[in-house]
C-alpha cells in the first residue's frame, strides 16, 4: 500500500448511525497497488445499500484506472 497524497476530503463520509469510518480522497491517490487504484470497496453512506453496523470503506472518486464493476 502506498499513500501518495495526504489531503483526504474526509475520514468518515457516511452520515448514518452505526456505520464504520471510511477513507476517501477525491483526487485519485489514496491506494496504489501495482499501478492501479481502488475505485471503491463499499460505499457506506447509503442505508439502502449497506445495513447498519457495516464496516468502513475505501473510496476513490477520481480514478484514472477504471476497475471492473463491483459484484455487490
Amino acid at each position: 500500500m502506498s499513500i501518495t497524497r495526504s489531503t483526504f476530503n474526509a475520514n468518515v463520509v457516511q452520515a448514518d448511525s452505526g456505520r464504520g469510518g471510511a477513507i476517501a480522497n477525491n483526487r485519485a491517490a489514496i491506494l496504489r497497488v501495482t499501478n492501479s487504484t481502488f475505485m471503491a470497496n463499499v460505499v457506506t453512506q447509503f442505508a439502502s445499500v449497506v445495513p447498519a453496523g457495516a464496516g468502513g470503506a475505501i473510496a476513490n472518486y477520481d480514478n484514472p484506472f477504471p476497475s471492473a464493476p463491483n459484484p455487490l
